[in-house]
């Protein structure tokens, strides 16, 4: 009989030991949860601040490009013009 109580306080022991290991396990499981949930809003609200930061910049680079390309456009019809001009003053 006194072999058997050891061997259920043993298994009893091995018991308590392994509901402890879960229970710690689960606790690190909780807060590594915490932890990435802070973490996704973090980052989430870091990336919208730096997307809106460079999407006013890339607005402000395509003003800058549409107003050059019109630029262009206005200096190639002035050329043609002034082209024409010496042409006409060359044959007169």
């Amino acid at each position: 009989m006194a072999c058997t109580c050891t061997v259920l306080q043993d298994l009893n022991e091995r018991l308590a030991s392994y509901i402890e290991k879960v229970r710690f396990l689960e606790a690190q499981n909780r807060k590594l949860t915490d932890d990435l949930v802070k973490l996704r809003w973090r980052w989430g609200k870091e990336t919208t601040n730096i997307k809106a930061m460079y999407e006013a910049q890339l607005n402000e680079a395509r003003r800058v490009l549409d107003d050059a390309e019109k630029d262009k456009a206005r200096s190639e019809i002035r050329y043609a013009s002034l082209a024409e001009q010496l042409d006409d003053m060359k044959h007169k």
